[in-house]
Protein backbone atom coordinates (compact mmCIF):
# COMPACT_ATOMS: atom_id res chain seq x y z
CA UNK A 1 0.00 0.00 0.00
CA UNK A 2 1.51 3.28 -1.05
CA UNK A 3 1.65 6.36 1.23
CA UNK A 4 -0.97 9.00 0.57
CA UNK A 5 1.54 11.57 -0.72
CA UNK A 6 3.06 9.11 -3.18
CA UNK A 7 -0.43 8.17 -4.32
CA UNK A 8 -1.30 11.82 -4.93
CA UNK A 9 1.97 12.45 -6.77
CA UNK A 10 1.47 9.41 -9.00
CA UNK A 11 -2.08 10.35 -9.95
CA UNK A 12 -1.02 13.94 -10.57
CA UNK A 13 1.77 12.79 -12.89
CA UNK A 14 -0.55 10.50 -14.87
CA UNK A 15 -3.18 13.23 -15.17
CA UNK A 16 -0.65 15.83 -16.28
CA UNK A 17 0.79 13.47 -18.90
CA UNK A 18 -2.56 12.65 -20.46
CA UNK A 19 -3.10 14.54 -23.74
CA UNK A 20 -6.71 15.28 -24.59
CA UNK A 21 -7.48 16.20 -28.20
CA UNK A 22 -10.04 18.88 -28.96
CA UNK A 23 -13.66 17.89 -29.40
CA UNK A 24 -16.00 19.19 -32.07
CA UNK A 25 -18.58 21.73 -30.85
CA UNK A 26 -21.59 19.54 -31.53
CA UNK A 27 -20.18 16.23 -30.29
CA UNK A 28 -21.45 16.67 -26.74
CA UNK A 29 -25.01 17.32 -27.87
CA UNK A 30 -24.89 14.42 -30.30
CA UNK A 31 -23.64 12.06 -27.63
CA UNK A 32 -26.26 13.22 -25.14
CA UNK A 33 -29.06 12.69 -27.66
CA UNK A 34 -27.74 9.25 -28.59
CA UNK A 35 -27.45 8.21 -24.95
CA UNK A 36 -30.96 9.36 -24.09
CA UNK A 37 -32.43 7.66 -27.15
CA UNK A 38 -30.71 4.37 -26.44
CA UNK A 39 -31.57 4.40 -22.77
CA UNK A 40 -35.20 5.06 -23.58
CA UNK A 41 -35.29 1.87 -25.67
CA UNK A 42 -33.66 -0.50 -23.28
CA UNK A 43 -34.80 -1.99 -20.00
CA UNK A 44 -32.53 -3.86 -17.68
CA UNK A 45 -34.88 -5.31 -15.10
CA UNK A 46 -34.43 -8.78 -16.54
CA UNK A 47 -30.65 -8.81 -16.15
CA UNK A 48 -29.33 -12.19 -15.09
CA UNK A 49 -28.89 -12.08 -11.30
CA UNK A 50 -25.39 -13.46 -11.62
CA UNK A 51 -24.28 -10.11 -13.01
CA UNK A 52 -23.76 -8.72 -9.54
CA UNK A 53 -22.71 -5.40 -11.03
CA UNK A 54 -22.31 -3.99 -14.48
CA UNK A 55 -18.57 -4.16 -14.09
CA UNK A 56 -17.86 -6.24 -10.97
CA UNK A 57 -15.28 -8.78 -12.09
CA UNK A 58 -11.83 -9.79 -11.00
CA UNK A 59 -9.23 -7.31 -12.20
CA UNK A 60 -5.46 -7.36 -12.02
CA UNK A 61 -3.33 -4.22 -11.83
CA UNK A 62 -6.13 -2.06 -10.48
CA UNK A 63 -6.01 1.05 -8.32
CA UNK A 64 -7.57 1.25 -4.87
CA UNK A 65 -8.78 4.75 -4.15
CA UNK A 66 -10.79 6.10 -1.21
CA UNK A 67 -12.30 4.71 1.99
CA UNK A 68 -15.38 5.33 4.08
CA UNK A 69 -14.47 5.76 7.76
CA UNK A 70 -11.03 4.28 7.06
CA UNK A 71 -11.30 1.60 9.72
CA UNK A 72 -9.05 -1.19 8.51
CA UNK A 73 -10.67 -4.41 7.33
CA UNK A 74 -14.04 -4.89 9.04
CA UNK A 75 -16.09 -8.03 8.66
CA UNK A 76 -18.76 -8.13 5.98
CA UNK A 77 -22.20 -6.94 7.05
CA UNK A 78 -25.58 -8.09 5.84
CA UNK A 79 -26.94 -5.04 4.07
CA UNK A 80 -30.59 -4.07 3.89
CA UNK A 81 -32.34 -3.70 0.54
CA UNK A 82 -31.95 -0.23 -0.94
CA UNK A 83 -35.72 0.15 -0.71
CA UNK A 84 -35.27 0.23 3.09
CA UNK A 85 -32.41 2.73 3.29
CA UNK A 86 -33.09 5.87 5.36
CA UNK A 87 -32.31 9.45 4.40
CA UNK A 88 -28.78 10.46 5.38
CA UNK A 89 -26.46 13.41 4.98
CA UNK A 90 -26.09 16.81 6.66
CA UNK A 91 -28.79 18.30 4.42
CA UNK A 92 -31.26 15.42 4.70
CA UNK A 93 -33.58 17.62 6.77
CA UNK A 94 -33.75 20.32 4.09
CA UNK A 95 -37.20 19.65 2.62
CA UNK A 96 -36.80 22.43 0.07
CA UNK A 97 -33.64 20.87 -1.35
CA UNK A 98 -35.28 17.45 -1.51
CA UNK A 99 -38.29 18.86 -3.34
CA UNK A 100 -36.11 20.73 -5.85
CA UNK A 101 -34.21 17.51 -6.53
CA UNK A 102 -37.47 15.62 -7.13
CA UNK A 103 -38.65 18.28 -9.57
CA UNK A 104 -35.35 18.25 -11.47
CA UNK A 105 -35.47 14.45 -11.79
CA UNK A 106 -39.10 14.47 -12.88
CA UNK A 107 -38.42 17.09 -15.54
CA UNK A 108 -35.24 15.41 -16.79
CA UNK A 109 -36.76 11.92 -17.02
CA UNK A 110 -40.57 12.16 -17.04
CA UNK A 111 -40.92 8.62 -18.39
CA UNK A 112 -38.52 7.09 -15.88
CA UNK A 113 -40.31 7.73 -12.59
CA UNK A 114 -43.92 7.07 -11.64
CA UNK A 115 -45.75 10.27 -10.78
CA UNK A 116 -47.93 8.44 -8.26
CA UNK A 117 -45.20 8.03 -5.66
CA UNK A 118 -42.77 10.75 -4.54
CA UNK A 119 -39.12 9.79 -4.79
CA UNK A 120 -37.51 8.94 -1.46
CA UNK A 121 -34.46 10.89 -0.32
CA UNK A 122 -31.43 8.69 0.37
CA UNK A 123 -28.73 11.35 0.74
CA UNK A 124 -28.38 15.12 0.73
CA UNK A 125 -25.11 16.87 1.42
CA UNK A 126 -21.88 17.90 -0.23
CA UNK A 127 -18.61 16.36 -1.25
CA UNK A 128 -16.13 16.34 1.66
CA UNK A 129 -13.93 19.36 2.27
CA UNK A 130 -10.80 19.22 0.17
CA UNK A 131 -12.40 17.15 -2.59
CA UNK A 132 -11.10 17.64 -6.12
CA UNK A 133 -14.64 18.51 -7.22
CA UNK A 134 -16.85 20.56 -4.88
CA UNK A 135 -20.46 19.59 -5.45
CA UNK A 136 -23.80 19.41 -3.71
CA UNK A 137 -24.94 15.78 -3.92
CA UNK A 138 -28.51 14.46 -3.69
CA UNK A 139 -29.45 10.80 -4.14
CA UNK A 140 -33.09 9.82 -4.72
CA UNK A 141 -34.86 6.48 -4.97
CA UNK A 142 -37.95 6.19 -7.13
CA UNK A 143 -40.21 3.64 -8.72
CA UNK A 144 -40.63 3.43 -12.47
CA UNK A 145 -43.90 2.78 -14.27
CA UNK A 146 -43.27 -0.98 -14.22
CA UNK A 147 -42.66 -1.06 -10.47
CA UNK A 148 -38.89 -1.28 -10.76
CA UNK A 149 -36.45 0.57 -8.53
CA UNK A 150 -34.44 3.48 -9.90
CA UNK A 151 -31.82 5.69 -8.31
CA UNK A 152 -30.96 9.21 -9.38
CA UNK A 153 -27.72 10.99 -8.52
CA UNK A 154 -27.98 14.76 -8.74
CA UNK A 155 -25.09 17.19 -8.32
CA UNK A 156 -24.68 20.91 -8.56
CA UNK A 157 -22.27 23.73 -7.87
CA UNK A 158 -24.73 24.81 -5.16
CA UNK A 159 -28.13 23.80 -3.79
CA UNK A 160 -30.01 25.90 -6.35
CA UNK A 161 -28.46 24.46 -9.50
CA UNK A 162 -28.92 20.70 -9.51
CA UNK A 163 -28.75 18.42 -12.51
CA UNK A 164 -29.24 14.68 -12.93
CA UNK A 165 -25.74 13.27 -13.38
CA UNK A 166 -26.66 9.59 -13.45
CA UNK A 167 -29.59 7.21 -13.26
CA UNK A 168 -29.35 3.59 -12.20
CA UNK A 169 -31.95 0.90 -12.68
CA UNK A 170 -31.73 -1.68 -9.89
CA UNK A 171 -32.97 -5.16 -10.87
CA UNK A 172 -34.80 -7.11 -8.18
CA UNK A 173 -31.80 -9.41 -7.75
CA UNK A 174 -29.51 -6.47 -6.91
CA UNK A 175 -31.62 -4.62 -4.33
CA UNK A 176 -29.28 -5.82 -1.58
CA UNK A 177 -26.03 -4.47 -3.08
CA UNK A 178 -23.77 -2.78 -0.50
CA UNK A 179 -23.29 0.37 -2.59
CA UNK A 180 -24.55 2.19 -5.66
CA UNK A 181 -22.89 4.98 -7.57
CA UNK A 182 -21.55 6.42 -10.79
CA UNK A 183 -18.30 7.32 -12.49
CA UNK A 184 -18.48 10.44 -14.62
CA UNK A 185 -15.83 10.34 -17.33
CA UNK A 186 -14.72 13.75 -18.45
CA UNK A 187 -15.12 14.93 -22.06
CA UNK A 188 -11.96 15.27 -24.08
CA UNK A 189 -11.12 18.96 -24.31
CA UNK A 190 -8.28 21.17 -25.47
CA UNK A 191 -5.72 22.66 -23.12
CA UNK A 192 -2.74 21.33 -21.24
CA UNK A 193 -4.37 20.33 -17.96
CA UNK A 194 -6.09 16.95 -17.88
CA UNK A 195 -9.45 16.83 -16.10
CA UNK A 196 -10.46 14.10 -13.68
CA UNK A 197 -13.31 11.62 -13.56
CA UNK A 198 -15.65 12.04 -10.61
CA UNK A 199 -16.70 8.89 -8.75
CA UNK A 200 -19.63 9.08 -6.33
CA UNK A 201 -21.28 6.28 -4.37
CA UNK A 202 -23.65 5.85 -1.47
CA UNK A 203 -23.12 2.84 0.76
CA UNK A 204 -25.64 0.80 2.70
CA UNK A 205 -26.21 1.57 6.38
CA UNK A 206 -23.72 -0.44 8.42
CA UNK A 207 -20.99 -0.44 5.77
CA UNK A 208 -17.93 1.11 7.42
CA UNK A 209 -15.29 0.66 4.73
CA UNK A 210 -15.46 1.19 0.98
CA UNK A 211 -13.12 2.10 -1.85
CA UNK A 212 -13.08 2.56 -5.60
CA UNK A 213 -10.85 0.37 -7.74
CA UNK A 214 -9.95 1.12 -11.34
CA UNK A 215 -7.80 -0.50 -14.00
CA UNK A 216 -7.27 2.89 -15.67
CA UNK A 217 -3.84 3.28 -14.05
CA UNK A 218 -0.57 1.38 -14.38
CA UNK A 219 0.06 0.41 -10.76
CA UNK A 220 -1.87 -0.44 -7.62
CA UNK A 221 -2.36 2.50 -5.30
CA UNK A 222 -4.30 3.26 -2.13
CA UNK A 223 -5.59 6.44 -0.56
CA UNK A 224 -6.17 6.11 3.20
CA UNK A 225 -8.18 9.33 3.58
CA UNK A 226 -11.18 8.68 5.86
CA UNK A 227 -14.70 9.60 4.77
CA UNK A 228 -17.80 10.84 6.62
CA UNK A 229 -20.12 8.46 8.42
CA UNK A 230 -23.17 9.31 6.32
CA UNK A 231 -22.32 6.73 3.67
CA UNK A 232 -21.21 9.04 0.86
CA UNK A 233 -17.97 8.16 -0.92
CA UNK A 234 -16.50 10.53 -3.50
CA UNK A 235 -13.11 10.67 -5.14
CA UNK A 236 -11.34 11.98 -8.22
CA UNK A 237 -10.06 9.32 -10.62
CA UNK A 238 -7.81 9.61 -13.67
CA UNK A 239 -9.74 10.85 -16.74
CA UNK A 240 -9.54 7.38 -18.33
CA UNK A 241 -11.62 5.89 -15.50
CA UNK A 242 -15.16 4.90 -16.48
CA UNK A 243 -17.99 2.78 -15.12
CA UNK A 244 -16.78 -0.19 -17.17
CA UNK A 245 -13.23 -0.19 -15.74
CA UNK A 246 -14.03 0.82 -12.16
CA UNK A 247 -15.59 -0.94 -9.16
CA UNK A 248 -16.93 0.11 -5.78
CA UNK A 249 -15.77 -2.38 -3.14
CA UNK A 250 -16.90 -2.64 0.48
CA UNK A 251 -15.91 -4.60 3.57
CA UNK A 252 -12.53 -6.23 4.00
CA UNK A 253 -9.88 -6.40 1.26
CA UNK A 254 -9.55 -10.18 1.53
CA UNK A 255 -13.23 -10.79 0.81
CA UNK A 256 -14.79 -7.59 -0.53
CA UNK A 257 -18.40 -7.20 -1.57
CA UNK A 258 -18.92 -5.16 -4.71
CA UNK A 259 -21.59 -2.61 -5.42
CA UNK A 260 -23.09 -1.33 -8.65
CA UNK A 261 -21.77 1.53 -10.77
CA UNK A 262 -23.13 3.27 -13.84
CA UNK A 263 -22.00 6.08 -16.12
CA UNK A 264 -23.44 9.56 -16.34
CA UNK A 265 -26.10 10.79 -18.73
CA UNK A 266 -23.45 11.95 -21.23
CA UNK A 267 -21.23 8.88 -21.03
CA UNK A 268 -21.37 6.01 -23.52
CA UNK A 269 -24.31 3.74 -22.76
CA UNK A 270 -23.34 0.48 -21.09
CA UNK A 271 -25.40 -2.48 -19.99
CA UNK A 272 -24.43 -5.45 -17.81
CA UNK A 273 -24.29 -9.01 -19.02
CA UNK A 274 -22.73 -12.39 -18.35
CA UNK A 275 -20.14 -14.04 -20.59
CA UNK A 276 -20.71 -17.75 -21.18
CA UNK A 277 -19.27 -20.46 -23.38
CA UNK A 278 -15.69 -19.51 -22.63
CA UNK A 279 -16.38 -15.86 -23.34
CA UNK A 280 -18.01 -16.54 -26.71
CA UNK A 281 -21.54 -15.47 -25.72
CA UNK A 282 -22.95 -12.52 -23.79
CA UNK A 283 -26.27 -13.11 -22.06
CA UNK A 284 -28.54 -10.83 -20.05
CA UNK A 285 -27.52 -7.63 -21.80
CA UNK A 286 -30.10 -5.67 -23.78
CA UNK A 287 -29.76 -3.76 -27.01
CA UNK A 288 -26.57 -5.47 -28.21
CA UNK A 289 -25.56 -4.67 -31.79
CA UNK A 290 -22.79 -5.68 -34.14
CA UNK A 291 -19.64 -3.68 -33.36
CA UNK A 292 -20.41 -3.15 -29.66
CA UNK A 293 -17.45 -3.67 -27.33
CA UNK A 294 -17.57 -6.23 -24.51
CA UNK A 295 -15.24 -5.60 -21.58
CA UNK A 296 -14.57 -6.77 -18.06
CA UNK A 297 -13.26 -4.43 -15.41
CA UNK A 298 -9.76 -5.63 -16.30
CA UNK A 299 -10.04 -5.05 -20.03
CA UNK A 300 -11.17 -6.01 -23.52
CA UNK A 301 -13.16 -9.24 -23.82
CA UNK A 302 -14.30 -9.01 -27.44
CA UNK A 303 -16.46 -7.46 -30.12
CA UNK A 304 -20.10 -8.34 -30.80
CA UNK A 305 -20.19 -9.91 -34.26
CA UNK A 306 -23.81 -11.11 -34.30
CA UNK A 307 -26.97 -11.04 -32.19
CA UNK A 308 -29.45 -13.92 -32.01
CA UNK A 309 -33.22 -13.55 -32.16
CA UNK A 310 -33.32 -13.97 -28.37
CA UNK A 311 -30.87 -11.12 -27.84
CA UNK A 312 -27.83 -13.27 -27.05
CA UNK A 313 -24.70 -11.64 -28.42
CA UNK A 314 -21.94 -13.57 -30.19
CA UNK A 315 -18.56 -12.29 -28.96
CA UNK A 316 -15.28 -12.58 -30.86
CA UNK A 317 -12.17 -12.00 -28.73
CA UNK A 318 -9.90 -11.66 -31.76
CA UNK A 319 -8.31 -8.21 -31.77
CA UNK A 320 -8.61 -8.21 -35.55
CA UNK A 321 -12.33 -7.61 -35.02
CA UNK A 322 -11.79 -4.20 -33.46
CA UNK A 323 -13.94 -1.71 -35.40
CA UNK A 324 -11.19 0.91 -35.46
CA UNK A 325 -12.55 2.36 -38.70
CA UNK A 326 -15.76 3.36 -36.91
CA UNK A 327 -13.96 5.80 -34.64
CA UNK A 328 -12.13 3.75 -32.03
CA UNK A 329 -8.40 4.29 -31.64
CA UNK A 330 -5.59 2.16 -30.23
CA UNK A 331 -3.08 4.23 -28.26
CA UNK A 332 -0.53 4.02 -25.47
CA UNK A 333 -1.99 4.66 -22.03
CA UNK A 334 -1.17 7.97 -20.32
CA UNK A 335 0.82 9.43 -23.25
CA UNK A 336 -1.82 8.73 -25.91
CA UNK A 337 0.58 7.91 -28.76
CA UNK A 338 -1.23 6.15 -31.64
CA UNK A 339 -0.15 2.57 -32.37
CA UNK A 340 -1.11 -0.05 -34.93
CA UNK A 341 -2.20 -3.59 -34.10
CA UNK A 342 -1.62 -6.51 -36.44
CA UNK A 343 -3.36 -9.64 -35.19
CA UNK A 344 -2.53 -13.00 -36.77
CA UNK A 345 -3.17 -16.46 -35.40
CA UNK A 346 -4.07 -15.21 -31.96
CA UNK A 347 -0.90 -13.14 -31.63
CA UNK A 348 -0.95 -9.35 -31.90
CA UNK A 349 2.01 -7.22 -32.95
CA UNK A 350 2.20 -3.55 -32.00
CA UNK A 351 3.98 -0.95 -34.12
CA UNK A 352 4.46 2.73 -33.37
CA UNK A 353 6.70 5.68 -34.11
CA UNK A 354 10.36 5.84 -33.11
CA UNK A 355 11.09 5.70 -29.38
CA UNK A 356 7.39 5.44 -28.53
CA UNK A 357 7.18 1.97 -27.01
CA UNK A 358 8.84 0.69 -23.86
CA UNK A 359 8.53 -2.76 -22.33
CA UNK A 360 5.42 -2.95 -20.18
CA UNK A 361 3.66 0.00 -21.83
CA UNK A 362 -0.10 -0.39 -21.48
CA UNK A 363 -2.07 -0.32 -24.76
CA UNK A 364 -5.68 0.84 -24.61
CA UNK A 365 -8.74 1.32 -26.76
CA UNK A 366 -10.27 4.79 -26.73
CA UNK A 367 -12.51 7.02 -28.83
CA UNK A 368 -15.86 6.34 -27.14
CA UNK A 369 -17.60 9.53 -28.21
CA UNK A 370 -16.49 12.54 -26.18
CA UNK A 371 -15.52 10.35 -23.24
CA UNK A 372 -11.89 9.95 -22.17
CA UNK A 373 -12.69 6.45 -20.88
CA UNK A 374 -10.45 3.60 -21.99
CA UNK A 375 -10.53 -0.19 -22.33
CA UNK A 376 -7.29 -2.02 -21.56
CA UNK A 377 -5.99 -4.26 -24.35
CA UNK A 378 -2.70 -5.40 -22.82
CA UNK A 379 0.97 -4.56 -22.40
CA UNK A 380 3.83 -4.67 -24.93
CA UNK A 381 6.91 -6.87 -24.66
CA UNK A 382 9.90 -7.43 -26.98
CA UNK A 383 9.43 -10.07 -29.68
CA UNK A 384 11.65 -11.63 -32.33
CA UNK A 385 13.31 -9.39 -34.90
CA UNK A 386 12.81 -6.19 -32.96
CA UNK A 387 9.02 -6.51 -32.91
CA UNK A 388 6.71 -5.66 -30.04
CA UNK A 389 4.17 -8.28 -28.97
CA UNK A 390 0.96 -7.54 -27.10
CA UNK A 391 0.32 -9.55 -23.96
CA UNK A 392 -3.45 -9.50 -23.50
CA UNK A 393 -4.87 -8.15 -20.26
CA UNK A 394 -7.66 -10.72 -20.24
CA UNK A 395 -8.46 -13.97 -21.97
CA UNK A 396 -11.96 -15.17 -22.83
CA UNK A 397 -13.63 -16.37 -19.65
CA UNK A 398 -17.12 -16.73 -18.25
CA UNK A 399 -18.41 -14.16 -15.80
CA UNK A 400 -19.87 -10.65 -15.48
CA UNK A 401 -19.02 -8.13 -18.17
CA UNK A 402 -20.18 -4.81 -19.56
CA UNK A 403 -21.44 -4.05 -23.05
CA UNK A 404 -20.39 -0.65 -24.39
CA UNK A 405 -22.95 0.38 -26.97
CA UNK A 406 -21.51 1.99 -30.09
Amino acid sequence: MMPSQKFEDTVRQELAATPLPATQPDESAQMARAVLATRARRRRRGVVAAAVTAVAVAAGGSAVIGTVNGSGAPAQVQTAAVTQWPARGPLSGDTGLAQRARQVWSQAAPDAVSSGLPAALLYAGATPAGSAVAETVVVLRGQDHDGGTRLAFLTGSDQQHLQVRAQLEVPDGQLGAPAYGFVGTQPRTGGTTAPVSLAVAITAPGVTSAWFTTSAVDAEMSDSVSRPADGLLTTALPPAAAAWNTRIATGGPKNPAFGTLTGTTVDPVTSPGVLTGGGARLQGSTGAARGDIVTTTAGFAGVVTAVSATGEAVVDADLAQLPVASGLRVVTAVTGHPVTLSATGGQATVTAGPEVLREGNRIVLTGFGISAGEVNLGTVHPGPGGTWLLQRTTRPADGPAALIHR
